[in-house]
């Protein structure tokens, strides 16, 4: 193939991956430089260790001018080790590394002595950014948040405002159909809610947008998930409130992750994440005052006789109208709006090559109950509606790196990296009866009608036209049929409907 056509097809590919770029999740870095405490020189070639706990994930170089630049680090929170001959080993634990920014991490080695051989350090949160509006919740913090929902995460953020019992949030007064969410680069269409375990960091940008996401003009919320760790970990979580209310709030959680197949150094080249929870109430949205229905009695003495027979003789009137104060009971929760709630979300890791990553990853969503309504709550609670929510979406991710950051020589594509995604999400969901369904004729229908007629006539005047007739053509009086009369109207009940046919 000519060189000039492999330049033409290397210059396409650059260019799609540039104009696809801005939704793809992207990775961290750790950048700095080294150099002595005491004489505040420069350190040339130490090297800089990222380790997940005591697993190393990747190492770095400095240079001659002692900076050092490790790229690409996924999001995490890892310990880092800087050494160098001479000095004494320099530990910093604890480095929250976010994604598609650099982690400054500088270093003031110390010389090696027989009283100080190693210096360990923790690593402090940065109280202010610079360059955009933003507040990160981390996965520590969100823990210690009283919320499992991803929008009312977002909601403590200033700037933030969410209204009580509703999913949507609104950023510096803006509508809430103007915010994006983002989960690990992928955009999210339909429920934003994933398990709370699997939250690495959520991003919330109220200003100074990046170019990345393009012409937004709300908020951006960008959630980092969790990867495969190279250790086991798991945990379990169950929650009820069943012994101690009446609107019987239950969930349990489930995270599993750790590798799956190791190499023969012992590293990790194939591991999974897997996050779930599973919930049911019985209500879940309860009124902050006590709820009021027809006793059961009573409602199915007007279920049975909807109508009472006028006392003037004429007509009926609704047995409903003559409820009284005795009719009615009162309960904390409503009646028939139980639902219940899937949320997953998961990852599969390969390192494919020492240069090379392909990740698979993916999330579910599914919601289904009945929905409550104030014109049903006191006796038409029977026929709430059937909602269900279904959204699920997967990605795969490509991910190769050119040189190495150990690497001394003087190439310029050193510590460079490319990044290839692509995405799919599916939403379904619907509104309806939970009787009726998909029979789209039963609703209202509540029986069949079979009216007799007979012929009703009048007396009048009537041409003959029979020219047969010797009267043809003469004006007589005669009895001619008017109208075809209903004399008598069979109504047979359908069970389709059988409280809507008392009415009948």
């Amino acid at each position: 193939m000519p060189v000039f056509m492999v330049k033409r097809i290397l210059t396409i590919v650059l260019t799609l991956s540039v104009a696809f770029s801005f939704a793809q999740s992207r990775p961290g870095s750790v950048k700095g430089t080294v150099k002595d405490k005491r004489t505040g020189e420069v350190i040339p070639f130490a090297t800089v260790i990222v380790k997940d706990r005591d697993v190393v994930v990747t190492t770095g170089q400095t240079d001659f001018d002692g900076k050092f630049n490790i790229n690409p680090v996924d999001a995490g929170i890892y310990n880092l080790t800087c050494k160098f001959i001479g000095y004494a080993d320099f530990n910093l634990n604890g480095v929250t590394v976010n994604a598609g920014k650099p982690k400054v991490v500088d270093f003031d080695m110390t010389v090696e002595s027989t009283m100080i051989q190693e210096v360990t350090v923790t690593a402090q949160t940065e109280l202010i950014e610079t360059g955009k509006t933003s507040d990160i919740v981390s996965a520590e913090e969100i823990k210690n948040l009283p919320y499992r929902n991803l929008s009312q995460i977002v909601g403590t953020t200033a700037g933030v405002f969410q209204q009580d019992g509703s999913g949507s949030f609104n950023v510096r007064g803006a509508r809430s159909s103007t915010n994006v969410v983002f989960i690990d680069g992928v955009k999210v269409r339909g429920d934003l809610n994933i398990p709370r375990d699997a939250i690495l960091s959520t991003e919330v940008i109220t200003g100074g947008l990046p170019a990345q996401y393009g012409d937004v003009t709300g908020g951006v919320i960008s959630t980092t998930t969790k990867g495969p760790a190279p250790y086991y970990f798991g945990s379990s979580e169950i929650l009820s409130s069943s012994m101690f209310d009446q609107y019987h709030y239950n969930l349990g959680a489930l995270t599993l992750g750790g590798p799956i197949i190791r190499s023969k150094s012992g590293q990790p080249i194939v591991g999974f994440l897997l996050a779930s929870e599973f919930q049911y109430n019985r209500d879940g949205s309860p009124r902050s005052l006590a709820t009021y229905k027809v006793n059961d009695d009573k409602l199915a003495e007007l279920q049975a006789n909807p109508l009472t027979p006028a006392s003037s003789g004429f007509g009926v009137l609704n047995s409903a109208d003559f409820l009284t104060a005795n009719d009615l009971v009162t309960q904390n929760y409503r009646e028939n709006v139980a639902s219940t709630a899937v949320r997953m979300s998961g990852n599969l890791k390969f390192v494919t090559s020492e240069k090379t990553t392909l990740t698979f990853g993916g999330r579910f969503n599914l919601r289904r109950g009945r929905s409550g309504s104030r014109f049903n709550e006191l006796m038409n609670y029977d026929n709430n509606a059937e909602y269900f929510r279904q959204d699920w979406s997967t990605y795969v991710r490509f991910q190769q790196r050119f040189g190495n950051a150990t690497d001394s020589s003087n190439s310029l594509i050193r510590n460079a990296f490319y990044t290839i995604q692509m995405d799919f999400t599916r939403n379904t969901g619907f509104n309806r009866d939970a009787r009726h369904k998909e029979n789209f004729f039963n609703y209202g229908h509540i029986g069949t009608f079979k009216t007799t007629y007979r012929p009703l006539y009048t007396l009048g005047t009537d041409t003959i036209t029979d020219p047969s007739d010797p009267n043809y053509g003469k004006v007589m009086n005669a009895y001619t049929q008017a109208v075809w009369q209903s004399v008598n109207v069979d109504y047979t009940p359908s069970d389709n409907n059988p409280i809507l046919a008392n009415y009948t």
